[in-house]
């Protein structure tokens, strides 16, 4: 635990130095000017904007849960989320660490087992990685056949896109011929002679874990299909984000081609954050972006500020959330649930 508290305060330090560096480079005052332009219409929108993002895969993991008969209202559901979004935003990678929270108290409030939550939350975020990869897809075709130039490296961006339709295909081939990898995988660590009596329960849980998610794609395909459409709200949130905040300001919206590659980058900048939340990576990040467009820095900067503002509001309700329902209690607890 020591280790773990001493990564996220490194990481910390590294993410304020970041932003001390940055906002010594922009013109805070300018950047302030288009926050008030915006004012506390265009913050709302942008929010609506942004919970309709946050939705799209809540609604689609609370159909999962549904379909595969754990018995759980929307509020549980949407309170689970929230309270895993907030434990990624000290997660030094960004996308990882609430999925622990959420599989904890979904299964204490059901009594349902955790490895069966847990395979729900492993499928919802197959389908997250899905449409996430084929939005990427769609914006680099927009991008490729587009006669505006947009000075983006698309020789990597395609790679980097290429290789994550690859990793999707090969869980997609593995699910669906019922191969069990991880399972056996864990087999194979046993076999070598590597701590084989504490793995063995390790790759039973797995194995039930894999033939719950088979079980959602192969025995559920109206419920899997359904979910994935509206897991693609977030990808389609993201993109139209931009246009909504030029819009607010009065300025002229870019062209599609510059827009696709926004997306594009911005995608692949949450693949690197290594620090809280991608706190100053992702600020940092943004502000080259829209000057590699050709699009305004302190413009830049309100965007991150607007962008930032949302995700802690939303993480604070998480943190409310985690106190309110006692998540030391679910930590403490040692055995999982079998019901």
């Amino acid at each position: 635990m020591t280790g773990k508290r001493l990564l996220v305060v490194a990481t910390f330090i590294i993410a304020i130095a970041i932003l001390w560096v940055l906002f010594t480079h922009v013109d805070i005052t300018a950047t302030f000017v288009q926050l008030k332009r915006l004012g506390l219409f265009g913050a709302l929108v942008v929010l609506l904007n942004m919970t309709v993002a946050l939705l799209g895969p809540v609604i689609a993991w609370h159909m999962l849960l549904r379909a595969d008969g754990i018995a759980i209202g929307f509020r549980t559901t949407l309170a689970s989320s929230l309270m895993g979004h907030a434990v990624n935003l000290i997660s030094p990678l960004m996308y990882f660490g609430g999925e622990g929270v959420r599989t904890l108290h979904v299964a204490r409030v059901t009594g349902t087992a955790r490895r069966r939550v847990l395979a729900t939350v492993v499928a919802n975020e197959f389908q997250q990685l899905t449409s996430f990869c084929a939005s990427i897809v769609a914006a680099l075709i927009v991008v490729a056949g587009s006669t505006h130039p947009t000075g983006m490296p698309i020789s990597w961006m395609t790679m980097g896109a290429l290789s994550l339709i690859a990793i999707v295909g090969l869980i997609f081939g593995a699910l669906l011929l019922d191969l069990r990898l991880i399972a056996r995988t864990i087999g194979f660590v046993m076999r070598l002679g590597i701590f084989p009596n504490r793995l063995a329960s390790v790759r039973d849980a797995a194995a039930d874990m894999e033939e719950v998610v088979r079980g959602l794609l192969v025995q559920h395909k109206l419920p899997f299909l359904l979910s994935q459409l509206l897991v693609l709200l977030s990808p389609i949130a993201q993109f139209v984000q931009p246009v909504i905040f030029f819009w607010l300001l009065g300025l002229p919206l870019p062209p599609l081609a510059h827009l696709a590659s926004f997306y594009v980058l911005i995608q692949l900048l949450f693949i690197l954050p290594v620090t809280p939340a991608g706190l100053g990576v992702y600020e940092a990040g943004i502000i080259g972006i829209f000057r590699l467009q050709g699009w305004s820095v302190p413009e830049g900067a309100a965007y991150a500020i607007l962008i930032r503002l949302d995700d802690v509001l939303f993480s604070v309700i998480g943190v409310v959330l985690l106190t309110r329902l006692g998540l030391m209690s679910f930590l403490s607890e040692e055995k999982p649930s079998h019901a």
